[in-house]
């Protein structure tokens, strides 16, 4: 009930303030679940994809962002997961049937570029089977990059790709270049995208 409220709020600043433009909305699997893959610019991203996207997503967060008190209390109502040991409460989420979100960057860019991929998103999408779903925030950078205490206006566009599977599964041996070609494909869609 809160994080729809946070939602409905969240678009309503975004598509008034950022003019907040959705594409690829027909990609977005109704039902299933998957792991929504983004970029990485600002701090508007995450409300910028709950606005965009009709069903709640379960956010993995950065341990280190729990630690500021404010900022843990919307974590917390938002069902994020913190990344440390986040593995089980991950495959708890997708094992449900929701909706797993994941910056796969790991942190905000510093230049706006699409930096290098983490592998613990191909790790859980290999081990679990789970498709991936990935979606490029366009704008968010000018918007709101992380050298600045303060967002200004610039209009936001997240654009969903066609969802992805790999034919690997648990069973498969996963050793590390598995996981290198897995995540570099991720981010090769993203990059896509923008």
């Amino acid at each position: 009930m809160i994080y729809q409220i946070l939602r409905i709020i969240a678009m309503g600043l975004l598509r008034s303030i950022w003019q907040l433009k959705v594409e690829g909305a027909e990609n977005i699997p109704k039902k299933g679940a998957f792991i929504l893959a983004s970029n990485h610019a600002s701090f508007l991203d995450a409300p910028s994809l709950a606005a965009a996207f009709p069903r709640k997503i379960y956010w993995v967060a950065r341990r280190e962002l729990f630690n500021a008190w404010g900022l843990k209390w919307v974590l917390m109502l938002c069902n994020c997961i913190p990344v440390n040991g986040a593995t089980k409460e991950a495959r708890k989420i997708i094992a449900e049937e929701k909706v797993l979100g994941i910056f796969p960057e790991g942190a905000r860019t510093w230049d706006g570029k699409l930096q290098e991929g983490k592998k613990g998103i191909a790790v859980l999408s290999l081990k679990t089977g789970t498709p991936i779903l990935p979606v490029a925030i366009i704008g968010s950078f000018q918007a709101y990059p992380r050298t600045k205490k303060f967002p200004r206006v610039y209009p936001i566009n997240v654009r969903f790709g066609k969802p992805i599977s790999f034919g690997i599964t648990d069973k498969d041996v996963i050793d590390e270049n598995i996981l290198k070609d897995v995540s570099g494909q991720i981010m090769a869609k993203i990059s896509e995208l923008m």
